[in-house]
């Protein structure tokens, strides 16, 4: 009786075990595909973002307005503050990269490799991963379909099990 119960007891904590194991708050998507675009700049000079995360390779895709007003020359704005903040942003996620003065539009293009998206419903982030790089979106009202980054630019967020 007593190896019956002993047995049923440890059966029973490893239930639990599993459980709490299973209810951990980071979880890897498992999607094959995940697109997340951007929605919303914030005031911010980014004019598109485009991240593209098919199969384990990452592709981002962005392009920057260097000024609001489009007949203001970009070489005028050089020591303007928000083309010191774009530059200091660009070099977080194109740490090779800089604005090129004379013109008006310049677009980006990164790909990582053995990337992944983590999911953390705790915390509200969706983190994106990879070879050296690192990127957190923070959910906009709870929403892991709608996430904001450090500037405030808004996404939406599209994921797709292929």
């Amino acid at each position: 009786m007593k190896k019956i119960r002993r047995l049923v007891v440890g059966v029973g904590l490893c239930f639990i075990g599993l459980f709490i194991l299973s209810a951990c708050n980071k979880e890897n998507t498992n999607n094959k595909v995940v697109h997340i675009y951007q929605v919303s700049n914030n005031g911010t000079l980014q004019n598109k973002a485009d991240y593209n995360l098919v199969d384990g390779k990452l592709t981002i895709d962005k392009e920057f307005q260097l000024a609001n007003n489009i007949n203001q020359l970009p070489k005028n704005l050089k020591d303007d503050e928000k083309i010191k903040e774009t530059e200091t942003y660009l070099k977080k996620e194109f740490p090779k990269e800089s604005f090129d003065e004379g013109e008006l539009i310049q677009n980006f293009t990164r790909i990582i490799k053995s990337a992944e998206v983590i999911v953390d419903t705790d915390k509200k982030v969706t983190e994106l991963k990879g070879d050296s790089y690192s990127y957190k979106f923070y959910w906009v009202d709870d929403n892991e379909k709608r996430v904001k980054d450090d500037l405030g630019v808004e996404y939406a967020v599209e994921y797709d099990k292929k």
